[in-house]
């Protein structure tokens, strides 16, 4: 292969105690990764139960990693349902907070963050609700998230 040629993407699924139970190439032409048997393999892992999920990249000796968190079946089901209760909820800064409240406590951390968000768009006085989806947008990682929620914070009021 000609040394300008970058070798097309490796993709490996490693289950939360790093063992990969999956291993492919993304399409070079598409850069797409196109995997009915990934797919399938994912589907499984949420049969057995979910957990951690790393997708490792590794392009030219340089690995990259992402996490990611796959719910069983049955906690997927749950929390669909728990929504669904929320989503009834004729008061939209209640509903916005209830479903905040879910994410949280399923670990859904940067969806409880958007939740808490929006409930601060309809109570816009209110900064607990602000630090609320702050706090869970640290936990997610989302540090561009809460730096632009810190910032309102800080702003004085119009």
């Amino acid at each position: 292969m000609p040394a300008n040629q970058a070798q097309s993407p490796s993709v490996s699924l490693l289950d939360g105690h790093g063992k990969v139970f999956w291993h492919g190439t993304v399409n070079s032409t598409t850069g797409f990764l196109v995997s009915p048997a990934a797919s399938e393999t994912v589907s499984q892992y949420q049969l057995a139960g979910g957990g951690v999920l790393t997708v490792q990249f590794e392009q030219d000796g340089k690995p990259q990693q992402v996490k990611y968190f796959v719910l069983s079946r049955d906690t997927e089901e749950q929390l669909n349902s728990a929504l669904n209760k929320w989503d009834s909820e004729s008061s939209l800064l209640m509903r916005h907070i209830g479903r905040a409240s879910v994410f949280s406590q399923a670990s859904l951390f940067e969806s409880a963050g958007q939740e808490y968000e929006a409930a601060s768009s309809e109570a816009p006085d209110n900064e607990d609700l602000r630090q609320a989806a702050i706090e869970e947008y640290q936990l997610a990682g989302d540090e561009k998230g809460a730096s632009r929620l810190s910032a309102k914070l800080s702003s004085p009021q119009r």
